[in-house]
C-alpha cells in the first residue's frame, strides 16, 4: 500500500478511534458544566431521566414535566452532525483543511461545512472575549 492509501485508510478510521464516552463527558463539561439538570426547573434528573439525557434523547424531567435535551440550548439544538463529525470538523478547521476535502470526508454538503465554520468562529469569538 502507498502513502497516500495508508492516509486515506488512517483517516477514515479516526470516527472509529473516538471513545464517544469521553466525548460525551466533554460535551456535559463544556455545554452543562458537568451537571445533568433540568433546563427549564433546574433540578437533577432522576437516573433513568439521567441515561436517556446522556445518550442524546429526548427525557421528562419528574419536577416540572418538560422536556429536556442534550443539546438543547446550544450550537447543536437541531443539529443534523454528530458529537463524532463535530470533533472531526472542528479539528479539520484547525488544520486548514480545505472545506471541500472536509466535506467529502464527512459525507456532509460544502454550505454545512461552511455553516459550522460560521458557528464555531462565532462561539470562539464571543467566548474568547469573555
Amino acid at each position: 500500500m502507498n502513502e497516500n492509501g495508508i492516509k486515506y485508510l488512517a483517516a477514515a478510521e479516526i470516527p472509529n478511534l473516538i471513545d464517544k464516552d469521553r466525548l460525551r463527558d466533554w460535551f456535559l463539561a463544556v455545554f452543562h458544566d458537568s451537571e445533568i439538570v433540568c433546563s427549564h426547573c433546574g433540578q437533577p434528573l432522576s437516573d433513568r431521566a439521567s441515561k436517556s439525557y446522556l445518550n442524546y434523547q429526548i427525557t421528562s424531567c419528574i419536577n416540572c414535566g418538560k422536556k429536556v435535551q442534550f443539546f438543547k440550548g446550544t450550537m447543536f439544538q437541531n443539529a443534523k452532525i454528530s458529537p463524532v463529525q463535530f470533533v472531526l470538523l472542528a479539528a479539520y478547521l484547525s488544520l486548514n483543511v480545505p472545506i471541500r476535502t472536509i466535506a467529502k470526508s464527512l459525507d456532509m454538503s460544502v454550505s454545512s461545512v461552511g455553516e459550522w465554520q460560521k458557528k464555531i468562529n462565532r462561539y470562539t469569538t464571543v467566548e474568547g472575549e469573555n
